[in-house]
């Protein structure tokens, strides 16, 4: 803008005072109301983010971390009543997990989940198969909204109190980064600045935990996985 408006100046001079005001204008700060945000009491914002999270009614999240040495990523889309569904990967074996409204929980994964976690006949009967007639339960901590959330809202404080250690744009959305400490080390939480002050991002275990927040209480409808293995029929 600068240059442009040097090589103005000196031909059309109403031109280049033109230019100049509209350059001198300041643009609005994306991080205002994070900034005016922040000043609210740490314990509060901790707080509002908590009851903001149990509020919700679906949420999608992802998350990469490290468990037992190996990389684990993790997307879902969860709810407290129309189900779940998305993947876990680890070592490189990815696992499909969908959960209905009914409760009823799917899952499907390739030879060599199988082949590591039962034995080689196992892999050749459900290796890329959608497979049911398991508990529902051993995925509702990550795909039951209602368990989730509570193992996310319930852990308390410990130690040093939460303190505000800046703003940040979290998909575009402006944020105040937040510092806390409780069972499982420190932590930082980056929440919305507005309204209903949702958890966006969480960053965890100096860095190797990310977990990130989005799609927040949108519908949500799995469809019944077709074609799929009832193991509990299975002799």
């Amino acid at each position: 803008m600068r240059l442009r408006s040097l090589a103005v100046v000196a031909v059309i001079p109403l031109a280049a005072a033109s230019l100049a005001a509209c350059g001198s204008s300041k643009p609005a700060d994306p991080l205002a109301a994070a900034k005016e945000y922040a000043k609210t009491a740490p314990l509060t914002i901790d707080q509002n983010a908590r009851d903001a999270f149990t509020s919700l009614t679906t949420v999608h999240v992802t998350a990469n971390t490290v468990d037992s040495g190996s990389p684990l990523n993790f997307a879902m889309t969860m709810s407290k009543s129309s189900g779940c569904t998305g993947s876990m990967t680890k070592s490189g074996m990815k696992v499909d997990i969908a959960t209905v409204a009914s409760g009823k929980a799917y899952m499907k994964a390739g030879a060599s989940f199988w082949t590591a976690q039962a034995n080689a006949t196992a892999a050749q009967l459900f290796a890329d198969k959608w497979v049911t007639g398991f508990p529902s339960s051993e995925f509702s901590e990550f795909c039951d909204l209602t368990v989730f959330a509570e193992g996310v809202t319930k852990d308390p404080i410990s130690g040093d109190k939460p303190k505000v250690i800046g703003t940040a744009m979290v998909n575009g959305v402006p944020a105040v980064n937040l510092q806390v400490n409780d069972t499982d080390g420190t932590s930082v939480l980056s929440i919305a600045a507005a309204a209903p002050h949702n958890l966006l991002k969480a960053v965890s275990d100096k860095g190797k935990t990310i977990i990130v927040f989005s799609q927040f209480n949108q519908a949500l409808d799995v469809p019944t996985p077709t074609g799929a293995i009832d193991i509990s029929t299975l002799k």
